[in-house]
């Protein structure tokens, strides 16, 4: 009989929750940072992002945080060597596609009369969705 009661409150929590539930839609772009070593030149490239977050409370003072993110990262670098009056240069372009999924706790730490102060913490599981590297030689 527990095991009956415990599952209908579980599947009905959402449904008296679902009012106070907030979403955000977030379209941008971001430079992606990577260290790539033995380059003359890092060049960071803008790449496009979009995100659909929900923010589900749990108390008024806790709630969690999830939803989905598409984002690109990547970054171009040039190599260049030497040999006596011969220079050469690779260029090399990297491309990665991820879809993220946050899950996050939030805790209101602070509450005064317009202000909100609030900890998160928690994990972004990123899976690798498709990539590409170009890898170019001038002489």
């Amino acid at each position: 009989m527990n095991k009956k009661l415990v599952t209908i409150l579980l599947l009905l929590l959402p449904l008296c929750s679902i009012a106070q539930i907030q979403s955000t839609i977030s379209i941008g772009s971001a430079i992606s940072y990577a260290d790539a070593k033995n380059t003359e030149k890092f060049l960071p490239i803008v790449q496009p992002n979009a995100s659909l977050a929900f923010n589900i409370p749990i108390t008024k003072r806790i709630s969690l945080q999830t939803g989905l993110m598409y984002s690109i990262r990547g970054y171009n670098t040039v190599r260049k060597e030497t040999y006596d009056k011969d220079k050469s240069y690779y260029l090399t372009q990297y491309s990665m596609r991820y879809l993220s999924v946050p899950l996050m706790l939030s805790i209101k730490t602070i509450h005064a009369n317009k202000l909100q102060v609030w900890a998160d913490g928690g994990m972004h599981y990123n899976f690798f969705l498709a990539g590409s590297m170009r890898y170019d030689y001038e002489n």
